[in-house]
């Protein structure tokens, strides 16, 4: 009971600084998938709006691709002071990666293929976070300690539940 306590723990913890990969993971998808001109547009007043629709916003589109003879292309965003904020890499088979730059102190980053697998991870401290989600059903959270200790909880294809340090291999 004690080891599922704590990695629902661990698990609401990644979650917290997870949204920030998926906030950027929506970002660069959209980068990815529209074409068009640099600018901004405007929201009708009243209207919901999104940061890929934000009002008075600077939209800059981004084509990906990956040179002959390289499995991956890697993209670096900087600030203003050519501090890297986030990371994408891209392949191919339509494979993201998504990381937090060198400017965080815990670097959650999260991949995707475009045949439905997802992954979210965070290093911190010498602790390894990771969910995994599969077109098939198959999920499951595990967490990793320095000293080689691990754990995880996840889910068949049939739904039941499974505990154990291999539960996403």
């Amino acid at each position: 009971m004690r080891i599922a306590q704590y990695v629902f723990a661990a698990a609401g913890n990644l979650v917290s600084k997870g949204c920030v990969v998926v906030v950027a993971t929506a970002l660069v998808s959209l980068m990815a998938s529209l074409d068009g001109d640099v600018g901004g547009s405007d929201s009708p007043r009243g209207e919901p709006w999104t940061v890929g629709s934000a009002p008075q916003c600077d939209t800059t589109r981004v084509k990906m691709g990956v040179n002959a003879g390289r499995p991956f292309s890697f993209y670096s965003l900087e600030d203003e002071e050519g501090n890297e904020m986030v990371r994408v890499g891209y392949s191919r088979p339509g494979v993201v990666v998504i990381n937090l730059g060198e400017s965080f102190p815990a670097r959650p980053g999260c991949s995707a293929t475009v045949g439905g697998n997802y992954n979210f991870e965070v290093a911190h401290r010498g602790n390894f976070y990771r969910i995994r989600l599969r077109p098939d059903g198959t999920s499951g959270f595990t967490v990793s300690g320095a000293g080689g200790v691990s754990d995880g909880l996840g889910f068949t294809p049939e739904g039941k539940l499974v505990h154990g340090p291999t539960v996403l291999d």
